[in-house]
């Protein structure tokens, strides 16, 4: 999808996604080149990143900046908090951390989460890819991810209070 928009052929197609899409996970990388590729110079700082990312039309973004934890915003909040990465039992290899993280915030889709909660199941699914080689055939069970949730939740902390915006 991004290919489209860093090659600089048409992105028409995915614009017109993100105009109508509910949920993005993306990048801090990706989100710069969507915010490119409308036309605008994306900002450093990551909740103008997050709000410009907002403009494009997602109601919600998640978006994962590696060692650096990952950001979620909303139509209704803006930039809305920030999730640490959370502790291991040790990086082997951090390729696919991202695709887990996106596998732990949709993991059982008929449940009914926060945005918090999914950036947290996000967050612990991605320590344990971080601790694997190579492909990974055993992805943790419910019961694995909600024991390592309760042993190490990563910090949390809110982009806003009260409808001003922290910058972090």
């Amino acid at each position: 999808m991004f290919r489209a928009v860093r090659k600089g052929s048409d992105p028409s197609a995915v614009y017109y996604a993100l105009e109508h899409a509910h949920s993005l996970f993306v990048t801090t990388g990706e989100l710069e080149d969507l915010v490119r590729g409308a036309g605008q110079d994306p900002s450093t700082d990551k909740n103008r990143l997050l709000a410009q990312g907002l403009l494009l039309g997602p109601q919600e973004i998640f978006a994962t900046d590696g060692i650096n934890g990952a950001y979620v915003a909303s139509v209704e909040k803006g930039p809305e908090l920030w999730v640490d990465i959370t502790e291991d039992d040790g990086v082997i290899n951090t390729l696919g951390a991202g695709d887990a993280f996106l596998a732990g915030a949709l993991k059982n889709p008929y449940v009914q989460r926060s945005r918090e909660e999914r950036a947290i199941r996000g967050s612990v699914s991605g320590s344990f890819a971080v601790e694997t080689t190579g492909a990974h055939d055993d992805p943790p069970t419910e019961e694995q991810l909600i024991v390592r949730m309760n042993e190490r939740t990563p910090r949390v902390k809110p982009l806003y209070d009260r409808g001003r915006v922290i910058l972090v």
